[in-house]
């Protein structure tokens, strides 16, 4: 018999608490994939939350009782739960996530969910130092869920914001709190490194707000590396939702600035439709589609490399080389 190859789940079916309808609790999963996607409806009905612990190695919902699985096979796959889930996207009829739901789930790296998730565990995301991606989609005239997913994470994010009007890149840098003592008046008091909460804190109530995002540049220009400032630029640039004309001159001054850090940013990634983008927006002068060319070749991105060979010989005419005698 061949093996189980698609994501296999418990579950618990419980009221929703308030019209008595059923709903799902999903209380864990197998799955020979280090990524998952959780479905919206299992067993006829909606699936609303999370458990405790639901990807954690402790297994808490072990614990429930009177769980569900999604068929029995004799060949199962394991469970995708602690160090092994690297992946996870959540359904939007989701509105909850209990305590510690990814705890220790160290090699968690995107996570990617509807902004309507009302409640939020605590401890949610424990352990989780490698989550580097958030995908949301955000439902508007609701609560959304960023705000409290981003204070809870400290190290450096990615941001994909996604609503009807459009999508936004955005970078919310990393930072992290230290206690000082001062012996003589036996105090301790606290002190924060890293301009990252102050990013944090672009919300009215749980609303974006990128002018106040925008208008926190000059401190991270000053605090980061140059390469992160780079991606919160192009970021910014790329996907320009309520981007205004002054942000958009101060984004595109300092990536001029700093080209050769912008293509190696895009470079490194290997994004293509960024490098055509990159071109096509700041239309760069030969000497600087030399560079590209050569960074190209060291980091041995040929698709990239014939792009930019192609782009050099359309906009630029070739050198005549000279021969002497």
């Amino acid at each position: 018999m061949n093996p189980v190859t698609e994501p296999l789940f418990y579950y618990k079916v419980i009221s929703d608490g308030v019209s008595e309808n059923n709903v799902v609790r999903i209380l864990g999963c197998r799955s020979l994939d280090t990524g998952v996607e959780v479905p919206e409806v299992m067993g006829g009905y909606p699936v609303t939350e999370i458990a405790p612990y639901a990807f954690s190695e402790r297994r808490a919902w072990q614990e429930e009782g009177q769980w569900t699985y999604e068929r029995e096979e004799p060949d199962m796959p394991p469970l995708l739960c602690g160090t092994r889930l690297e992946e996870i996207t959540l359904p939007p009829s989701l509105t909850r996530i209990g305590n510690y739901a990814f705890y220790n789930c160290y090699e968690l790296k995107k996570l990617t969910c509807h902004s309507t998730i009302h409640d939020l565990g605590s401890g949610l995301f424990t352990g989780c130092g490698k989550l580097a991606e958030i995908s949301v989609t955000i439902v508007r005239e609701e609560k959304s869920c960023l705000k409290e997913m981003l204070s809870e994470l400290r190290q450096t994010l990615t941001v994909r914001f996604t609503e009807p009007r459009g999508t936004a890149l955005l970078i919310f840098p990393e930072f992290y709190e230290e206690s000082v003592e001062n012996t003589p008046a036996r105090l301790l008091s606290t002190q924060t490194h890293g301009c990252g909460h102050m990013y944090r804190y672009c919300f009215e109530q749980t609303h974006f707000l990128f002018r106040e995002y925008d208008s926190l540049f000059p401190h991270v220009r000053s605090q980061e590396s140059e390469e992160l400032v780079v991606r919160l630029a192009l970021g910014r640039l790329r996907y320009p939702l309520e981007l205004s004309e002054a942000a958009r001159e101060t984004y595109e001054n300092y990536v001029r600035e700093q080209w050769e850090t912008a293509g190696a940013v895009i470079l490194e990634q290997r994004d293509m439709e960024g490098l055509a983008w990159l071109t096509a927006a700041f239309g760069p002068q030969q000497d600087q589609v030399e560079k590209l060319i050569v960074m190209a070749e060291k980091r041995r991105g040929t698709e990239a490399l014939s792009y930019l060979m192609d782009y050099r010989h359309e906009h630029f005419k070739a050198k005549k080389r000279r021969f002497e005698l």
